[in-house]
């Protein structure tokens, strides 16, 4: 006998009418704001992926060469061991608002430390980011 997949639910409202997939993709995205914090500095950031991951990845270009952002340089000239991450805070949707916010928290108690090059001005479409000027 065959086996044939069952069909995915499709997600409801409370008022049992169905939601669009894209729109649910595009809004429920996951994404975690993250604190990098080094000997004197500290960046926050957002992703979709988990802090871990996205940490990994700073690492990487800054051991390698790849990048010329302020993170990766200051990781290549302080070394980057000496660097950490948390986590911030957790949530669905658009990460622009909160990751502003907690940019602007630091940067009110620390300005002259911030590895972040500029405002958290970016475009949420699809599920994904588009970069404004």
């Amino acid at each position: 006998m065959k086996r044939t997949a069952l069909p995915k639910p499709k997600p409801r409202r409370e008022d049992g009418t169905f939601i669009a997939y894209r729109w649910l993709k595009a809004h429920a995205s996951r994404f975690e704001i993250y604190l990098i914090t080094g000997p004197g500095y500290w960046y926050v950031g957002s992703t979709f992926k988990t802090t871990e991951q996205r940490f990994k990845e700073h690492l990487y270009a800054a051991r390698h060469g790849r990048s010329q952002t302020r993170v990766a340089k200051t990781m290549r000239e302080v070394g980057p061991d000496e660097f950490h991450v948390r986590v911030l805070e957790v949530g669905y949707g658009d990460p622009g608002d909160p990751e502003q916010k907690w940019m602007d928290h630091y940067e009110q108690e620390h300005p002259a430390r911030s590895l972040n090059m500029a405002a958290a001005h970016r475009q949420f479409s699809r599920g994904r980011y588009k970069e404004t000027a």
